[in-house]
C-alpha cells in the first residue's frame, strides 16, 4: 500500500526479498505504466496459456497438466526471434545469466514457522510456553514450529527441513504451560 505517496513495504517480504538477494520494486496499484512488464505477463498468459472462460478445470485436469501447458508455451517463445530484439529470449538469457548472482541453497523458512533446535537429549520443543514433542531421531536438529488455526481448532504443527526438503514430523493441539505429546 502507499501512505501519502510513499510504499508501505510488507515486512515478510522484504526478508524473503533480502535472504534471496533481490529487490522488492513498489508499485502504484491501479496504475499499469508502473509495472509493465506484470502488466504484459498476465495479459500473455491470458491469450495464450489460460482459456478464454474463468473456470481452468475443463481445460486442464490437472495441475500437472496446466504446468506442461506453461513449460510448452515458454519453450515456443523462448526459442523464436523476439520482433523488437531481434534475437531469441533464449540467447538472450544465457548472456545475462553471467551476471545473475546464484540463488541461495539454503530455502527461506519462515513460512516452515520459528526455528528451534531440538536439544540432544530430550526430543521435546519450546513453543509460545509449552513443551511440543517429535520425533526422537532429531535429537540435535533444527525444527520449525507454527500454529495452524484459531481458538480450539488451533494445532501446532512441527517440520523438519532435511536433504529431501521440508516434512511435517508432528501435529499437536495447543498445550499453553503443559507438555503436549504426538500420538
Amino acid at each position: 500500500m502507499h501512505v501519502a505517496g510513499v510504499p508501505v513495504r510488507n515486512q515478510a517480504t522484504l526478508a524473503f526479498a533480502k535472504h534471496y538477494s533481490v529487490q522488492v520494486l513498489t508499485c502504484r496499484p491501479a496504475d499499469p505504466a508502473t509495472k509493465g512488464g506484470v502488466e504484459n505477463a498476465v495479459k500473455i498468459a491470458k491469450a495464450d496459456i489460460v482459456p478464454t472462460k474463468t473456470n481452468l478445470l475443463p481445460a486442464y485436469v490437472s495441475f500437472a497438466e496446466l504446468e506442461a501447458a506453461c513449460r510448452q508455451f515458454m519453450e515456443q517463445v523462448n526459442t523464436r526471434e523476439h520482433r523488437i530484439t531481434r534475437r531469441r529470449p533464449a540467447d538472450m538469457l544465457a548472456e545475462e545469466a553471467k551476471a545473475l548472482h546464484r540463488i541461495l541453497e539454503a530455502a527461506y523458512t519462515v513460512a516452515y514457522g520459528v526455528g528451534r533446535r531440538v536439544p540432544e537429549n530430550t526430543p521435546m520443543v519450546s513453543f509460545e510456553n509449552a513443551q511440543y514433542s517429535v520425533p526422537a531421531h532429531l535429537l540435535g536438529e533444527e525444527v520449525f514450529v507454527r500454529f495452524h488455526g484459531t481458538g480450539t481448532d488451533a494445532q501446532a504443527v512441527i517440520v523438519h527441513a532435511g536433504r529431501d526438503g521440508p516434512v511435517e514430523v508432528a501435529r499437536h493441539g495447543p498445550a499453553p504451560g503443559a507438555a503436549s505429546v504426538a500420538v
